[in-house]
């Protein structure tokens, strides 16, 4: 399992991943877990699909640094880039268990976010490598290189839209 998925699955049958306050809860996790690994209650990303849902998987393009306003993401091939949420490209909604429909009209991120929410389900989210696999195939048969946007947000510009929309 990834983090997103174990944190599911311990929400779903017992109350969550074990979160480690002191050192006493530490070394017991640490005897309770017997030399094997496992996930606990903490990890440190700032990304998150436009549902809220979690996000461990990642295709960053090499070679394009994380500018502070790059808060959105867009995929060209197979490959995500950070991109600033106020340029213009094309997006790629969802309907829903991978059915993705191409809007052929450059937006920014909010403006594709609305668009989606309105006429599909969303924004497309890339949850693991089955996703990305399908949405590479997806494209290349269309012959589509991007960049397209993605349902992928910094939590800092999720909420700006939250607290707007």
């Amino acid at each position: 399992m990834d983090w997103c998925e174990a944190r599911r699955y311990c929400r779903t049958h017992h109350t969550d991943l074990v979160s480690i306050s002191n050192q006493t809860q530490n070394q017991e996790v640490i005897s309770k877990g017997k030399n094997k690994t496992f996930w606990i209650g903490l990890l440190h990303d700032e990304w998150e699909w436009d549902d809220g849902g979690c996000s461990t998987s990642r295709n960053f393009q090499p070679g394009y640094p994380a500018e502070a306003d790059n808060n959105c993401v867009a995929v060209r091939g197979s490959k995500w880039k950070q991109w600033s949420c106020t340029n213009e490209a094309y997006s790629l909604c969802s309907k829903g268990s991978m059915k993705i429909k191409v809007i052929n009209q450059k937006l920014t991120w909010e403006q594709a976010f609305d668009y989606c929410k309105e006429n599909h389900k969303s924004l497309l989210w890339i949850k693991d490598d089955r996703d990305q696999n399908i949405t590479e195939q997806w494209l290349e048969q269309l012959n589509v290189s991007g960049p397209l946007w993605l349902g992928l947000t910094q939590s800092r510009c999720w909420e700006v839209h939250q607290l707007e929309g």
